[in-house]
């Protein structure tokens, strides 16, 4: 009788370390970016609009050369059929802004945004956990096979992965 209290204190020091890898790769999962790699992403998306707002520009430049006169910065125009034409004045005021201005506007609260790690040492991270997740489970099952055979009846997880329930994963 005295092995039940040993095997349920041992169940449940591995469930506390099994529930916080769970949340740590679930957050892990969650966040798409670094800092680093956010600002990179920021950086990369305003050289994108800025480029697109002078070719738009350059386009209206070459439009007034003509003898055409187009409306700068109109939002929304509707046609005569009451059709609506609607532009994206992202690009130009980008690039009437410049990079500069719109980089430190969109990077002002940088410190307040959440941060993750970057690519790859996420990944090994995730593999880590995965790895331990794999470990703590799989001698779970073992105590809880031990218990049942001694008796005791344990209600497994219900994140309790199939697999490793049925015996089909061998390390």
């Amino acid at each position: 009788m005295k092995k039940f209290p040993n095997l349920l204190e041992q169940i449940s020091e591995i469930r506390d370390a099994i529930y916080p890898l769970h949340a740590e790769r679930a957050s892990l999962q969650q966040l798409k970016r670094s800092r680093t790699e956010l600002v990179a992403e920021v950086d990369r998306r305003i050289t994108e609009l800025v480029n697109a707002g002078r070719a738009q520009m350059l386009t209206d430049l070459r439009r007034i050369a003509v003898g055409d006169m187009p409306n700068f910065l109109v939002a929304e125009a509707i046609g005569g059929s009451a059709r609506t034409i609607r532009t994206d004045l992202g690009p130009v005021l980008a690039a009437l802004l410049g990079e500069d201005a719109l980089r430190a506007a969109f990077l002002r609260d940088l410190e307040r945004a959440p941060d993750g790690l970057d690519s790859a040492a996420k990944a090994d991270r995730l593999k880590e956990i995965e790895a331990e997740l794999l470990t703590l489970e799989m001698r779970e099952e073992a105590l809880i096979v031990d218990a049942e055979a001694q008796g005791l009846a344990v209600f497994r997880r219900p994140d309790a992965r199939p697999e490793i329930v049925l015996g089909a994963v061998h390390v």
